[in-house]
């Protein structure tokens, strides 16, 4: 998948999240949560065949990193839980910006996440300094 189409997945993710969360303002913050977690459930079955169908293919990803990203994704919800229940102290609708934060954290650090935790997003390996016998370093 190319790096754009990977930001683009992830922007849609964010917002079905945070319309989801948005859609559900009039219901309590756990109700939301449960939702959220009932469209990452059916995310993972997603991710679970298409993982089949690359092992299939020769391509398949590391479990790690499924499982790493939905993990990721639940301590998104939980984090959306706590907001919503600080913003309900001083906000009407505290469901509706706790919806754009979701959107905005999944949509811009979704990308970013799944590089690091794939192994794409690391700096390259410092250069091994030269210790042999004669050389610059070893002379000093």
């Amino acid at each position: 998948m190319s790096r754009h189409a990977e930001a683009v997945a992830y922007a849609v993710a964010g917002l079905v999240m945070g319309a989801v969360w948005a859609l559900g303002g009039d219901t309590p913050p756990a109700e939301h949560a449960l939702r959220v977690l009932a469209i990452l459930a059916v995310a993972a079955l997603a991710m679970t065949l298409n993982g089949r169908r690359r092992a299939r293919a020769g391509t398949a990803r590391d479990k790690r990193l499924v499982l790493s990203l939905l993990a990721a994704k639940v301590l998104l919800v939980a984090v959306a839980l706590l907001l919503d229940w600080i913003l309900g102290a001083w906000l009407p609708e505290p469901s509706l910006v706790t919806a754009g934060c979701l959107f905005v954290l999944v949509a811009a650090g979704g990308p970013t996440l799944h590089a690091r935790l794939s192994g794409h997003g690391q700096a390259p390996p410092p250069a091994a300094e030269d210790h042999r016998p004669g050389s610059a370093e070893s002379a000093a």
